[in-house]
């Protein structure tokens, strides 16, 4: 008994965790796009758009996972 609620525990404990590191993927995924944002909008703007253009600063394009990212991993905890 003892040993099925430290594994209950442990697995809640996984759950937590990739939980967290979905959601901060999620923010500096966030974060990284919005930096593009202001880059590209700044790059096309008078006098930014002279100096990019002089030093051929190009536009990035915003990150996007790959389809199959995207996808949910199978996951088998059975024996």
């Amino acid at each position: 008994m003892i040993l099925n609620l430290k594994a209950n525990q442990n697995f809640l404990k996984l759950q937590d965790e990739l939980a967290g590191t979905e959601n901060r993927l999620s923010v500096e995924r966030k974060r990284y796009n919005e930096k593009v944002q202001e880059y590209n909008q700044l790059r096309r703007r008078f006098p930014s758009n002279m100096v990019a253009g002089i030093f051929s600063f190009k536009e990035r394009p915003y990150f996007e996972a790959a389809a199959p990212a995207k996808e949910v991993p199978k996951v088998d905890f059975g024996k």
